[in-house]
């Protein structure tokens, strides 16, 4: 029993590392133009391998999209809604967190315009909506700004980042 718990903690960490190579390797060549050969060569594994886990190209593009769009929600949850700082701290250390993660989010930036597969991204978005609509709501609270206006201001927001 402890081997094969073992085994699955192994093989979910080779996942996670796979995922976020190949995350890389679409933020550098692209979501459309990225191969499995790319993939393979960034992630370090063999084609077998890539396809222990993943059956194609698009099931590794909508497990990054997945865990990008969680990533990022987390972030902007974790400097709006949950810091005590004051608004310009969080907007800094978000835009300074988002800035570290530049291949995440230029990696989600090729999902929204991809014409492959900004339609597969609905079940993602959702969950950055309603992270997007509590972030309006802590700002309204927390900041004492009139709710008509915290819409264009975190309209603002979102488009610094």
């Amino acid at each position: 029993m402890k081997d094969k718990v073992l085994l699955k903690a192994r093989r979910d960490a080779r996942k996670e590392k796979i995922i976020t190579n190949c995350r890389k390797a679409f933020s550098d060549y692209g979501i459309e133009s990225t191969s499995i050969t790319h993939l393979c060569k960034y992630a370090k594994v063999n084609p077998k391998v890539m396809y222990d886990f993943f059956r194609t190209k698009d099931e590794i593009v909508i497990e990054c999209a997945e865990r990008g769009f969680n990533m990022l929600s987390e972030m902007i949850s974790n400097h709006i809604i949950k810091s005590d700082k004051t608004l310009f701290e969080n907007i800094d250390a978000l835009i300074d967190e988002l800035y570290s993660s530049k291949e995440e989010v230029r990696f989600l930036y090729q999902m929204l315009v991809s014409p492959t597969y900004k339609d597969k991204l609905i079940n993602f978005t959702s969950a950055l909506q309603s992270t997007y609509e509590d972030c309006k709501n802590a700002l309204a609270n927390k900041y004492g700004i009139a709710k008509d206006k915290v819409e264009p201001l975190f309209n603002i927001f979102v488009a610094v980042i």
